[in-house]
């Protein structure tokens, strides 16, 4: 059985409440506690703590309110916020020295950060930085960013110089897909390209299998996806160099397979013979015919990310009206994917970028319904994710917009720090 953080935790506290010699026997052993990115603990986790501390009261926290971005996970950035409160007699220690940024882009963080609750409480100071004032934040059109990535090289970074970052690993598709097209080199975040991911490889696998019924990789990933209880042993009946043509005839001798062979067969068979617009709506009948989505929701993992991934892929393949052009489209992606080379743009979502830096970041999304995500119900927490993705950069930040698109209402905060800029300039020269 697989167990999250969370439910040992539980049960850590469960089983301390009922045994005090063991508890006792802990509270002796753990005589000082340090913990890190103290803004990501919840509930349960500061009542385990406090249980391990409560006899030495030796413990030291770290972390930054203004970085509690797993919210959706339980964490709650109180806990540090009002430290004295939980732990009384805590003294603060206020490490607010930014050695990562320029003056420009700290400022601009700063700026950010007000909207935050923490910076209300009388332990809050602005961030500083000793580094030198660099270049002010900009705002640049998001279909353009091979060119704007190519201005940056002629300035004398390198790929590896360079962050995209987004709200959704949606996103990062079209990110992928222009770099692939364009022949710029890029990492994503393990490695993995959005064609690894499960949700969109049954996908694919469905429509690779449709064009090709020999392709023995796809039949093998759909055959009980969803579930048809297709067993291994049933495929090492089948004789026929085509898994898919093998199955077809063996369901006519047994009749266990009959349901599953049909199932089987009318998708892929109406993808071979139905008239499809595009490809896109080859994978709206999959998904639908199939209920897909409801699938891809037992998993219980990031079902609504995943969905949106899927959402993402539909709209995108609506531009290829074949299969073949999918696959040309699919092998540009792979074939980045293999090359060995370090230098490399990296691709990731601003979950994913917490405690990492670069020169040259791009924060995608400042768009309405991007970033702020259209479903966030904690606004709070999206403008603690956009001041995490900012302070990524270290000499250039640049906002991603799409021009033709309303603005995300993050841009305010752009606007309020170009607006302090010019009374500063005329406060100097008065």
């Amino acid at each position: 059985m697989m167990l999250t953080v969370e439910e040992m935790v539980m049960m850590a506290i469960n089983y301390l409440k009922t045994d005090n010699a063991t508890l006792e026997k802990l509270q002796n052993l753990i005589e000082y506690c340090m913990v890190d990115e103290f803004q990501d603990t919840s509930t349960d986790q500061i009542t385990f703590l406090k249980m391990l501390t409560e006899k030495n009261k030796n413990l030291m926290a770290v972390g930054d309110p203004r970085q509690n971005i797993y919210s959706f996970r339980g964490a709650n950035a109180k806990y540090i916020t009002y430290f004295d409160k939980y732990f009384p007699g805590g003294v603060y220690i206020n490490m607010n020295t930014n050695y990562r940024s320029s003056q420009e882009i700290v400022g601009f963080s700063n700026i950010i950060a007000k909207d935050d609750s923490s910076s209300k409480t009388d332990n809050y100071e602005d961030s500083i930085t000793p580094n030198n004032v660099g270049v002010s934040p900009t705002i640049l059109e998001t279909k353009e960013i091979c060119k704007h990535i190519k201005t940056y090289l002629e300035k004398g970074y390198d790929y590896k110089d360079m962050f995209i970052l987004t709200r959704t690993n949606a996103e990062l598709q079209d990110f992928e897909a222009s770099l692939s097209v364009e022949g710029i080199p890029y990492r994503t975040y393990n490695n993995k390209s959005f064609l690894d991911s499960p949700e969109i490889k049954v996908l694919t696998s469905y429509l690779l299998l449709s064009d090709n019924l020999k392709d023995n990789d796809s039949f093998i990933y759909v055959m009980n996806r969803p579930s048809r209880f297709l067993a291994k042993a049933t495929l090492n009946k089948i004789k026929d160099d085509s898994l898919y043509n093998g199955l077809m005839k063996l369901a006519k001798e047994e009749w266990k397979l009959k349901r599953a062979a049909n199932d089987l067969s009318f998708v892929i068979g109406s993808l071979r013979t139905n008239h499809f617009d595009n490809v896109g709506s080859m994978i709206h009948f999959i998904r639908h015919t199939l209920d897909l989505d409801n699938f891809i929701r037992k998993d219980q993992v990031d079902t609504d990310d995943r969905i949106e991934n899927m959402d993402k892929f539909e709209k995108t393949c609506e531009g290829f009206t074949s299969v073949e052009q999918l696959k040309v489209f699919m092998n540009k992606i792979q074939t980045n994917n293999k090359k060995k080379d370090e230098n490399k743009v990296h691709l990731l979502t601003a979950h994913k970028s917490k405690g990492m830096q670069n020169k040259v970041v791009f924060v995608a999304g400042m768009n309405v319904e991007k970033f702020p995500h259209k479903n966030a119900t904690d606004i709070e927490s999206e403008v603690r994710l956009f001041y995490v993705a900012c302070t990524r950069a270290e000499e250039h930040l640049i906002l991603l917009k799409d021009f033709l698109q309303p603005p995300s209402m993050f841009l305010k905060y752009y606007n309020d720090y170009m607006q302090k800029n010019i009374s500063e300039r005329e406060s100097d020269s008065a």
